[in-house]
Parts: C-alpha cells; sequence; structure tokens
C-alpha cells in the first residue's frame, strides 16, 4: 500500500472523511502558508519557471 494515498472515510448520512500521511499534511500546510502571499506566489512561480528552462547557476557556500 503506498502511505502516501489518501484515504476515503464514508460515513453513513455525514461527510467523507479524508485520511492522510502526517508528512503530507504538513506540507499541505507549508504550500498554503507560502502561496499565501501574492508576492511571495509569484516568487515561487518565477523561481520553478527558471528551474525548469534551465536558468540556474551552482555556487560555492562560504564557511564564514
Amino acid at each position: 500500500m503506498d502511505d502516501h494515498a489518501p484515504v476515503l472515510v464514508n460515513r453513513e448520512d455525514k461527510q467523507v472523511v479524508v485520511i492522510i500521511n502526517l508528512d503530507d499534511c504538513i506540507a499541505f500546510k507549508e504550500t498554503a502558508h507560502l502561496l499565501k502571499s501574492p508576492a511571495n506566489a509569484k516568487r515561487l512561480r518565477d523561481s520553478i519557471a527558471q528551474i525548469e528552462a534551465t536558468e540556474t547557476t551552482c555556487h560555492k557556500l562560504s564557511k564564514e
């Protein structure tokens, strides 16, 4: 069984409940937080576009 597959729980005369992996839940909450700000969402989309267009550079980290 895929540990990241959501499980749907059908309850009689009630809303369906979804059970998800805790790590996935945390990731969803972090993503929602990061995308809440339109400026931050644009910065993230632009960064993803740069990566996909291979417009990135590598830099060595200094030990200072």
